[in-house]
């Protein structure tokens, strides 16, 4: 459909104009609910977050530039509507001893999440992926709201890099630094679930990984942290790229930083997981009826 066409839906009959409106929102629906669900802590608040973006989207229909960008734009109304209601919801909280989630510095990993069973001990997948869905909804609430928007948008929806800067109104770089941060933090709150080895960095292992970095020349631990987030979303190339994976073969620790790093982004990345952690039933005909509300 072109844009003229949808246009053209947001006048005349207004039954007729909803269901061809709808039609072209609806394929963009499920990753809708994804992003609400993990912006907002509380199921009923991304519910509405849900349905009022579809309403102002479906109302001002007629303010989309180009049919292309559809999902980028409800997404974008979505980002906007969460941070007015957590500004609103902040205020309320503000002297009630309750702490301001977009407020502070990192903060110490959930300790619910390490008491978490092992996956491979539980027999029912079903039951495991619903463990799992629950531990990255308590570390999505984790992030303070600047880096949760930033790593729902590339690595929940998969969306890139430009268009999500585009979305939040930020520049790639500072996408690219948020991007970073959500993900140490995710990894930190996650390691239950994705980790292969041992936590514990023995010190022979430690002095030997030392040795072999001394006598191979490679980069440091430092640039390769720095470096990691582009070494993982493919975005290396050249002498970079083979410094960095030259240092990841003699550095046991930064190999465990970035393996575990790469199952964290699958595990939140598999909508048979996150998924689970959010249900809502697809009240069309309420959102129809408001839409008709609204235009009438």
């Amino acid at each position: 459909m072109a844009t003229e066409e949808l246009q053209e839906t947001t006048q005349g009959k207004p039954s007729a104009e909803a269901q061809l409106v709808l039609q072209s929102v609806l394929p963009h629906v499920p990753s809708l609910y994804r992003f609400c669900s993990s912006l907002m802590r509380d199921r009923a608040d991304a519910e509405d977050l849900v349905q009022e973006t579809l309403l102002k989207a479906l109302t001002h229909i007629d303010q989309l530039r180009k049919v292309e960008c559809i999902r980028g734009w409800l997404l974008q109304i979505a980002v906007n509507d969460a941070r007015r209601r957590l500004r609103t919801k902040r205020r309320f909280l503000s002297g009630t001893g309750d702490k301001d989630e977009t407020e502070g510095g990192e903060e110490a990993p959930d300790p619910l999440l390490h008491k978490i069973p092992d996956p491979r001990e539980t027999p029912d997948l079903a039951a495991v992926r619903q463990e799992q869905a629950q531990a990255i909804r308590r570390a999505l609430a984790k992030l303070q709201l600047k880096y949760r928007e930033v790593f729902v948008l590339r690595d929940v929806l998969g969306i890139a890099g430009g268009h999500a800067a585009e979305i939040l109104g930020i520049s790639e770089a500072s996408l690219h630094t948020r991007l970073n941060r959500a993900r140490a933090q995710m990894r930190k709150m996650l390691t239950p679930y994705v980790r292969s080895m041992p936590l514990r960095w023995r010190p022979l292992q430690m002095m030997k990984d030392m040795v072999k970095m001394r006598l191979t020349k490679v980069v440091s631990c430092r640039k390769v942290k720095g470096e990691m987030g582009r070494y993982l979303d493919g975005e290396l190339y050249g002498e970079l790229l083979r410094q960095v994976e030259d240092h990841i073969r003699v550095c046991s620790r930064c190999f465990l930083i970035l393996d575990t790093t790469r199952k964290t982004l699958q595990l939140v990345a598999d909508e048979k997981v996150l998924d689970k952690c959010f249900v809502c039933d697809e009240n069309w005909p309420e959102v129809l009826t408001r839409f008709q509300e609204a235009k009438a």
